[in-house]
């Protein structure tokens, strides 16, 4: 899934859809998100961030915005919800990027 980059300080917009086993949209309830820095393992280490609540768009589509967050790099995002009585995972990837910056040229006079 590709997904344009975050930059630090500014706010980004996080979507996931649950599917079924035929990829047909299925609705999801108790759906909240855990961020993971880079080179935070989500199976094995704590959330960077933890226990966020998307804004749910119909369809099986869960939509969360993220005002990015230093540091720089990969982030994994872990979405946590119930689909017909059972525990669920969804897991992407995102990219964070700096504030950026100006190039300054010299003004000869």
């Amino acid at each position: 899934m590709f997904r344009d980059p975050i930059r630090i300080g500014s706010p980004g917009r996080l979507r996931v859809q649950f599917l079924d086993s035929e990829e047909d949209p299925i609705e999801a309830s108790n759906v909240s998100v855990d961020l993971f820095g880079p080179g935070a393992d989500p199976f094995l280490d704590p959330p960077t961030i933890t226990g966020l609540t998307p804004t749910y768009l119909g369809n099986g589509i869960f939509e969360l915005i993220f005002n990015g967050s230093s540091p720089e790099g990969l982030w994994t995002d872990r979405w946590n919800g119930q689909i017909l009585g059972t525990s669920t995972i969804a897991q992407a990837h995102f990219t964070v990027v700096g504030h950026g910056g100006g190039t300054y040229y010299p003004i000869n006079g």
